[in-house]
């Protein structure tokens, strides 16, 4: 991500500390729910890079009924 800043001058990136996962928007997330909401709803980009805390690991209440495990991502508001 960060070469790919590099080789597009125009670009900002938008990062989240701490975390490994690559899939963050409608995570539940403020920061970065904010930032994509409003480039999707408004085509507003971020004005210059910026850095997003990561959410803290899903614990054992986050949990759906699936018996794979599989986490259930905290619900969001509607992009409006």
């Amino acid at each position: 991500a960060a070469r790919m800043r590099t080789a597009l001058p125009s670009s900002h990136l938008l990062t989240v500390e701490g975390s490994g996962n690559h899939g963050q928007f409608v995570g539940g997330g403020d920061c970065v729910d904010a930032a994509g909401t409003a480039y999707l709803v408004r085509g507003e980009l971020p004005a210059e890079d910026r850095s997003c805390p990561a959410l803290p690991p899903p614990g054992p209440d986050t949990r759906t009924a699936d018996p794979r495990g599989h986490q259930t991502p905290r619900p969001h508001a509607a992009l409006t």
